[in-house]
């Protein structure tokens, strides 16, 4: 007799059930599924490469399609460009290489590798798209790329101005372009992946510094200076021309500082220079650059009109003549630079002009920065003069003398300014050490004259007389 405690299996039981039974059976189908493809040889359905569809077929058959379009697709024409520049070739030209063979076993190993929803959503899925393998011989495209950077790259260009009969022209900035070839080889192997016969290049812009929107508020000349030059002294009119051409249209942002030999740059013929006097320990002597002292010294005094920050100046070791003691400023590239900083609130350019023998330097800016500048120095001291220094000659008879150079008295002077009428300032305390004067005194000795011989003379026959020296010895 059956033990009536016993209860009957609830509904939501056998639902449990019988849905887990169901879940066991479709596993198990797709257990079989996924084994019995993996043992059939063949690639996975849908599955296409470079738009070959090689989904379904035997590993042979889609080895075969493979490579045929590797090596039809490795002697197509493609064409790289980079802004207005074409480059056109094979792809083997550009050391491109579709790996082929490692394509076909990524393509084999879908739906056969990763888990088992891995494997099963790749046999079933109704699309598997399967990007190309690709290698760059950086060897090859290299050479090309840094041709098409030589026809690219482009260093920015700040915004400035230029004065145009009398008025204040702005010129537009310029950005910076440079070939990205890491990132261009990037763009080559996924152009290729893609099918594309034309790649772009990959490249980068830098923005300049200052731009037109920048200098709106540069409407007001704040200072000028001009000095003389003789452009007879064509070697140095020349150097003096350079340097005012490279600092013309300079732009300092507030708070920039102006550096002339980071702006003028080494001078050496390389950068266009040439020799012209120079001094070199007080003495004037030719010098690469000769006369571009000119132009920081011009510029100089138009930065303390526009009373500007001087944050490195340096007196010449003489007094020159273009412009009042204690108011030049010289310069050495690597030792000696002349920088100032522009303390105004607005941006302000620098513009140079020459010719007639004069150069002139201003600085514009906002009129809210332009102040009254006085600049003046004060008497001058003098000191010892010079001693003299005697350099012998052995090109000059002896005892002649020819001065090298004019020694001067040491020399000590101060700068001063007044801004907007307000209290005398120093500017600098400026000292001219005394300087030697040069003579060059002759030390070469002329031969004697050979002496005469008496030709009526009779020898003396008891004995022979010495011969004379020859007056190569003599000489000596």
């Amino acid at each position: 007799m059956a033990d009536s405690s016993s209860k009957k299996l609830p509904l939501w039981g056998k639902i449990a059930i019988a849905a887990a039974a169901l879940v066991a059976i479709v596993f198990a189908s797709l257990g079989i599924a996924v084994s019995s493809f993996d043992k059939s040889g063949r690639i996975c359905k849908n599955v296409t490469v470079g738009g070959n569809d090689i989904g379904g077929m035997k590993r042979t058959d889609a080895e075969k399609i493979l490579r045929a379009w590797a090596r039809s697709r490795m002697n197509e024409a493609v064409t790289l460009t980079a802004l207005d520049t074409k480059w056109s070739g094979a792809l083997a030209d550009f050391g491109v290489d579709i790996k082929w063979q490692k394509t076909l076993e990524n393509a084999y190993a879908m739906g056969r590798t990763g888990s088992f929803g891995d494997k099963v959503k790749r046999i079933f899925s109704g699309e598997n798209k399967l990007e190309v393998v690709t290698a760059v011989d950086k060897g090859k495209v290299f050479p090309i790329l840094n041709k098409a950077a030589r026809e690219v790259n482009s260093d920015s260009k700040d915004a400035g101005i230029k004065i145009v009969d009398g008025s204040i022209t702005i010129t537009q900035e310029e950005l910076g372009k440079s070939l990205n070839k890491e990132k261009s080889i990037e763009a080559i192997e996924k152009g290729i992946k893609e099918g594309k016969n034309l790649i772009s290049l990959v490249i980068d812009t830098d923005k300049p510094k200052v731009m037109a929107k920048d200098l709106k508020d540069i409407t007001t000349r704040l200072s000028t200076y001009t000095t003389r030059y003789n452009p007879g002294k064509v070697a140095r009119t020349h150097n003096v021309a350079l340097a005012a051409k490279a600092v013309n249209g300079k732009v300092l942002m507030p708070g920039d500082t102006f550096s002339y030999n980071g702006t003028v740059g080494p001078r050496d013929a390389a950068h266009g220079f040439k020799d012209a006097p120079i001094f070199v320990s007080g003495n004037i002597e030719p010098g690469m650059g000769g006369g571009i002292c000119q132009v920081s010294t011009t510029l100089y005094n138009t930065a303390l009109l526009a009373d500007m920050k001087i944050v490195e100046r340096y007196p010449h070791q003489r007094v020159v003549d273009y412009a009042p003691a204690g108011l030049d400023a010289t310069v050495a590239y690597g030792s000696r630079d002349f920088r100032f900083t522009n303390n105004c609130k607005h941006p302000v350019a620098i513009v140079t002009r020459m010719g007639g023998g004069s150069i002139t330097a201003e600085i514009y800016g906002a009129y809210a920065d332009k102040k009254a500048v006085k600049v003046f120095t004060g008497p001058r001291s003098y000191g010892k003069s010079g001693g003299r220094k005697v350099i012998n000659d052995p090109t000059l008879p002896a005892g002649k003398e020819v001065v090298e150079t004019h020694g001067t008295r040491g020399c000590y002077v101060t700068s001063y300014k007044i801004v907007d009428g307000g209290s005398q300032q120093v500017i600098a305390h400026n000292t001219y050490p005394a300087l030697d004067t040069v003579v060059r005194v002759g030390t070469k000795v002329e031969p004697k004259p050979e002496p005469k011989t008496d030709a009526k003379a009779s020898p003396k026959p008891a004995s022979k007389p010495a011969a004379e020296p020859e007056p190569a010895e003599e000489s000596e």
